[in-house]
């Protein structure tokens, strides 16, 4: 009998969502999850985008994305395949096999969003609007 087997279903959840808060946090996202119906939300101080994972059943999950480029690119780079979401996410991702599939996609969705995000764009103009103007020569 496998170990999976041994698990009561409540156990093999409980296990199941560990896994995906450990990936969430492993890809950046240092703020408590929040629970949207199925979806566990979670948040980065250093971002603006959210990611949703919903557990399917063991090993397979559902994730959406509130940044539509960040979103689709990552997904795109992970080889998987993007579906219309619910508002207010505008990227779903179905059926994402294993959680090293769920792990890869966090991080790549994480680094772009540092370098495809509306937030490096905001920081950069926030910073260097007030500096001084070079004198042309």
């Amino acid at each position: 009998m496998s170990q999976a087997s041994k698990l009561s279903a409540g156990n093999l959840l409980r296990l199941e969502r560990i896994r995906v808060k450990k990936a969430a946090q492993d890809a950046g996202f240092d703020l408590s999850p929040i629970q949207e119906g199925d979806l566990l939300v979670f948040r980065s101080t250093l971002l603006p985008g959210r990611v949703g994972v919903a557990i399917k059943h063991a090993g397979v999950y559902r994730v959406v994305i509130s940044d539509e480029s960040v979103g689709s690119k990552a997904a795109k780079d992970c080889d998987n395949i993007t579906a219309q979401a619910d508002p207010p996410w505008p990227v779903q991702v179905d059926a994402i096999q294993g959680f090293e599939a769920l792990h890869r996609l966090l991080l790549r969705t994480v680094t772009l969003e540092h370098v495809m995000g509306e937030a490096p764009a905001a920081v950069f103009r926030a910073r260097t609007s007030s500096l001084p103007t070079s004198p042309r020569y």
